[in-house]
């Protein structure tokens, strides 16, 4: 996803940063996506049987190119590639049976998303002003990963759960 925003400067040393994230990929939702040891069983729901799974989301990686300019009194322009991978981040899944033993998703929901967020030398943050641009990747990755998991995912995680005979 291609978004801008702006680190407000904080030093006579800095400008303000103009961010525009462009030509952002993610990669990794088709293999990161793993369970966490074995799935619970549930009460029956209305008689038929129940699991409940626990995912580990961690190790999708977002990488941006980012152009920027004011992190420096002259204001150049620079290219800096940013990465945000997850880490400790979950998702519950549950499953019920039915009369016809076929399978279906009840519940897909994601926990918490957590990440790490690394950017190249090129771009020189003091502390402060590198949380906030980390930050206000994180959100916007949160924000495409959360919409991509609930809705694309979740309706591939029920074709795949309604293909299989259960119990």
């Amino acid at each position: 996803p291609v978004f801008s925003f702006v680190v407000p400067n904080n030093a006579t040393t800095n400008r303000d940063l103009d961010v525009e994230m462009t030509e952002g990929l993610i990669r990794g939702l088709d293999t990161a996506l793993r369970r966490m040891g074995d799935c619970q069983s549930r009460d029956a729901t209305d008689g038929f049987p129940s699991i409940l799974c626990t995912l580990d989301l961690s190790g999708v990686n977002t990488t941006f190119l980012a152009l920027t300019t004011g992190d420096d009194v002259p204001g150049e322009l620079k290219l800096a590639w940013v990465h945000v991978v997850t880490v400790d981040s979950i998702a519950r899944l549950e499953i019920t049976g039915s009369e016809t033993r076929v399978a279906s998703l009840q519940a897909f929901d994601v926990q918490n998303l957590q990440f790490r967020t690394t950017y190249n030398q090129d771009l020189h943050l003091n502390t402060d002003r590198s949380r906030y641009f980390k930050e206000r990747i994180e959100l916007k990755v949160k924000e495409v990963l959360q919409d991509i998991l609930k809705n694309e995912m979740k309706v591939l995680l029920s074709r795949s759960v309604g293909s299989v005979a259960f119990p």
